[in-house]
């Protein structure tokens, strides 16, 4: 958008957990993006190799291959993200 105000919804909405997050404000957020109609909404902690999707005002654990979206779905595979993760780190060690 031009403007300063976004005023489109967007389609699916994916969080990565930060050492400051607090869970009452990631829910607060979260029913945010839910409330214009962002229908699929993840939180990703990739130190604990833990994914969560926000589903009627509640994180529950996922481990989705895809992300819904109205014309059809998308690849998104989160146990394949976290595999990749823990093989870089390996690799670094």
């Amino acid at each position: 958008p031009k403007g300063r105000i976004v005023d489109l919804v967007p389609l699916a909405v994916i969080e990565i957990v930060s050492p400051e997050d607090r869970i009452s404000q990631t829910l607060e957020r979260f029913r945010d993006y839910a409330s214009p109609g962002v229908s699929e909404i993840f939180l990703l902690d990739p130190e604990n190799y833990i994914a969560h999707r926000f589903d009627r005002q509640s994180l529950l654990r996922t481990g989705s291959t895809e992300i819904r979206l109205p014309n059809g779905a998308i690849p998104f595979d989160i146990d394949q993200l976290f595999e990749k993760l823990r093989y870089e780190r390996e690799r670094e060690d």
